[in-house]
Parts: structure tokens; sequence; C-alpha cells
């Protein structure tokens, strides 16, 4: 975190890679958090440099690794139809996991701990009812004391904030260099 700290920063982001908590089947509900997977060790050692942190979620974390980072054997996971969508048995192991890490990491939240925000979802471009309801559940599920982030299109992430058209901000909408042409040719 030296560099970090050089740069005259003060948070980092990690991702949360469901496939090296839960890489196998057998590791379903019995997570490792040790070694390469020492979540906490991280958020220490952030803390310990005075870096807040900002803990992406996911489940999915992005296309350049391996599987999104989901496990592969979520593919033949009960009667599965598909990853990221209004399926079911998807719904149910992405609220499970999303659970297990917040529990997880519930003692290094604000206002005591140096998490300050959380994203769920990433990059998603799809069912706008999925999305809608990835976020109401992390918020429902979860009851953490820190804000839920998208890192979306800013159509999409404006859209689960705008329900019937009424605005209520239930996630902070960001955007990676990606989207950033839509943005700036359609701000609003």
């Amino acid at each position: 975190f030296d560099l970090v700290k050089d740069l005259g920063l003060n948070t980092v982001q990690t991702y949360v890679f469901w496939n090296e908590h839960e890489g196998q089947l057998a590791l379903r509900g019995n997570a490792t958090w040790t070694g390469t997977a020492d979540l906490l060790g991280f958020i220490r050692a952030a803390a310990a440099r005075d870096l807040y942190v900002v803990l992406r979620i996911g489940p999915y974390a992005c296309g350049e690794y391996f599987f999104g980072g989901i496990p592969v054997w979520v593919r033949d996971f009960g009667d599965i139809k598909c990853f990221r969508c209004n399926d079911e048995v998807w719904k149910a192991e992405m609220k499970r996991w999303v659970e297990t890490v917040v529990k997880q990491v519930q003692g290094e939240l604000q206002p005591n701990g140096n998490i300050v925000m959380l994203q769920i979802e990433n990059e998603f471009g799809g069912d706008q009812t999925y999305l809608d309801w990835a976020v109401d559940m992390a918020h429902q599920s979860t009851d953490a004391p820190v804000p839920w982030m998208l890192c979306h299109d800013h159509r999409t992430c404006f859209a689960t904030n705008n329900r019937n058209g009424t605005y209520v901000p239930r996630a902070v909408c960001t955007i990676n260099g990606f989207w950033m042409d839509e943005y700036t040719s359609n701000p609003s």
C-alpha cells in the first residue's frame, strides 16, 4: 500500500473473487478466507495504512478473469438456466454469496471500520429487472450500513434509481472508462 499512499490516495478497491473462496462445490457454504483468499487481512492491512476500502462483491468481477470470478461449479448447480439473470437458482446462490461476504466483513464496515462502499454486480448491461432485484437484495438481505454502488452504463444505473418515474438513490452510480462515451454524449 506504500505506492497508494505515495500517490496521495486515500482509498483502494478490490474485487472479491467468488471462485477464490468457494472454488469447488465442496466449499459451497464453507468458504476459505486464508492465504490468497485472506480478505480480512487485505482490508486490515489497508486500515493500518489509513486507507479506506471499496469492496466490489459482484459476484461477477470482470470478463478478463476466468469465468468472471464465478466458480465453475455454479454452471452445473441445481437446475440453473443462466447467470446474472432472473433464474431463481442463480439468484439464490448470488444472494447466499453476497450475504456470506458481508457477514465476513461486517466488523470492517463504516462507521467502525474502513470499508466505505460495497458494489453489487459489475458492468452489467442486461435485464433491468434482474439488476433492480440485485440492488434491492443487497440492501434488504445484508443491512449493510454503507452505500451500495453499481459500475455500469449511465442509463442502466439511472434506471435502477428511477423506477416508475420516482428517483430514489438505491445505488451510487459509477462509470468505468468503457462507458464514458455514452455518458459524455448524454450526461442527463
